[in-house]
């Protein structure tokens, strides 16, 4: 598989209509921060391990990966990240 394009999407959340649609109660929304770093890398690197259409590529990615959860988790940006 070669990589080819990477597409960056970016919400103005607080434009976003409230949800007329409830979740199951297993599901929840977090935010995440430092806190929940080791925990998130570990999701992340897991949700690509198990789909075999990543799998084999996971040395190529994970770098890339990495990077964007560090940028995501900078505390200067003063990101918010959500979890499901």
């Amino acid at each position: 598989m070669k990589f080819v394009q990477c597409v960056r999407f970016s919400w103005d959340l607080d434009k976003l209509p409230a949800p007329d649609t409830v979740l199951p109660r297993h599901y929840s929304f977090t935010p995440i921060g430092l806190a929940d770093e080791k925990e998130l890398r570990l999701v992340i690197r897991r949700s690509f391990a198990h789909d075999t259409a990543w799998n084999h590529a996971m040395h190529e990615v994970n770098d890339m990966l990495e990077g964007w959860v560090q940028s995501a988790l900078d505390p200067e940006k003063n990101g918010i990240g959500l979890a499901l």
